[in-house]
């Protein structure tokens, strides 16, 4: 299993449909989560 470190910005982004790069955020995040990535978060 591949494992992914996102950069903070990203989940603001992806749950905000206001922020130009909501859509982005989103797609990249499905595509990792269908791939079987681990997502990581570090506070």
């Amino acid at each position: 299993m591949e494992k992914y470190l996102l950069d903070a910005n990203v989940l603001p982004r992806r749950t905000n449909s206001a922020d130009p790069q909501h859509n982005q955020c989103r797609q990249a995040v499905e595509t990792l989560k269908r791939r079987g990535a681990q997502l990581c978060v570090v506070p």
